[in-house]
């Protein structure tokens, strides 16, 4: 069988959720003997760089990358221009990846696959028209970050005029209310489909896809070195992502400003926050950017051994903006996350007080971690009870039998 694998990122390990993603589901699908021709609908200029250098050659017949990022919509000024734009948008002003449909469409045809497996909205809107049979999976719904942004500025942080959050409130209305339609208009056009998120696979089944799944997500296990915990310090680790994004943000604010305060109270100079990520830590996190208790890394190449030197991993999602497949990381790590119980809502295999601690009260994740610094035994058991969760749904050979049953089913049906 061969089939174009279109998505928005380069299928790499410890990039992201969605590369590490991608990279899990491709290298099973190799190993099902299915030849895939690799379609990267790129958002931005590094994913482009990494598809040209294709360090992951060996899994592809073909390897295409497009430039879906330097287009600038014009919205206001197609809208200004053309009033009915505003009641009945063209598509590339809902998402604007839909201006390269032409280009990809004419690479696929000329490989001509038995299917067209999709990952991600950016990349489905270039290719949902094509006649071919197709599967569309999904990380987070495509409204949700836009909503989250604009309605919790207070939990985010974001400091804005009256006129600012006016404009921001109506274009975020205008756009989710299109991004609703176009996301069921998109699978509608599907064979098979959902999302690795269980809240959002249910989302888009009430909304109108009757057909829409949720898939578990395959990620490759972290190296899961053994422990060796700092005897003197409780380490901390946070970030795991870019340090800017409204997830990462989110988290980094909460323990800026609710978190770190408390453990200094109550346990000083016996813990240690490291922060990994990329990008640069806000000045508006005093506390974390100006404390002794805190060192920031950065990038690290090797991010299963850093977790494995932390007692715990701290990742607090204040606002509901999807799913974080990190957490699947840090199981697979036999490793202790605390979180939010919006983290549970997609990935309702997180089970707090079992292989997590994510409270129902927020307020309560400061003494969810004096107790686990007050008794290590609970750290390793969560730790243990993560890892057993991770391999009997995520593990990849586990979670790809769901996908690869839709694929051979979609692709072989000779009724569709």
């Amino acid at each position: 069988m061969e089939i174009s694998f279109v998505t928005h990122c380069y299928p790499i390990q410890n990039a992201h959720g969605a590369a590490d993603t991608n990279y899990g589901i491709i290298k099973e699908l190799r190993e099902n003997n299915i030849k895939i021709h690799l379609h990267v609908v790129c958002e931005h200029s590094n994913e482009l760089e990494l598809t040209k250098k294709n360090p992951n050659k060996h899994f592809f017949e073909t390897c295409n990358g497009y430039d879906a990022f330097s287009y600038d919509l014009h919205g206001f000024r197609k809208i200004f221009r053309n009033p009915i734009n505003f009641f009945y948008p063209k598509l590339d002003l809902v998402i604007k990846s839909y201006k390269i449909k032409n280009e990809v469409q004419k690479k696929i045809l000329s490989q001509n696959p038995n299917i067209i497996f999709i990952y991600h909205w950016f990349a489905a809107s270039t290719v949902f028209e094509m006649k071919y049979k197709k599967i569309l999976l999904t990380g987070d719904l495509l409204h949700i970050p836009l909503i989250a942004r604009t309605k919790e500025t207070k939990k985010l942080d974001i400091k804005n005029n009256k006129i600012r959050n006016i404009y921001n409130y109506l274009k975020m209305k205008w756009l989710s209310y299109h991004q609703k339609k176009l996301m069921i208009y998109m699978l509608k056009n599907c064979q098979a489909g959902g999302s690795f998120g269980y809240y959002d696979s249910q989302w888009l089944k009430k909304k109108g896809y009757n057909l829409s799944k949720y898939y578990k997500t395959p990620l490759v296990s972290g190296k899961n070195y053994s422990k060796s915990y700092n005897k003197e310090k409780f380490i901390i680790l946070t970030g795991l992502g870019n340090l800017n994004a409204t997830s990462t943000y989110s988290a980094l604010n909460f323990i800026d400003k609710k978190i770190y305060n408390y453990l200094n109270n109550k346990i000083p100079n016996k813990f240690e926050i490291r922060i990994i990520g990329r990008g640069e830590l806000s000045n508006d996190l005093t506390n974390l950017k100006n404390s002794q208790n805190v060192k920031i890394l950065g990038f690290v190449e090797d991010l299963d051994y850093e977790i494995s030197k932390s007692n715990i991993i701290l990742l607090p999602t204040t606002i509901f903006i999807g799913f974080r497949s990190r957490n699947i990381t840090i199981f697979s790590n036999s490793s202790c996350v605390v979180g939010h119980k919006n983290d549970t809502i997609n990935m309702p295999e997180m089970v707090n007080d079992y292989n997590c601690i994510c409270p129902e009260n927020e307020n309560k994740i400061p003494e969810e971690i004096i107790k686990l610094y007050k008794n290590p035994k609970k750290v390793e058991e969560i730790g243990l009870n993560a890892r057993k969760t991770y391999e009997k749904y995520f593990e990849p050979k586990v979670a790809i039998k769901a996908i690869l049953h839709d694929i051979e089913r979609v692709a072989f049906d000779k009724n569709r």
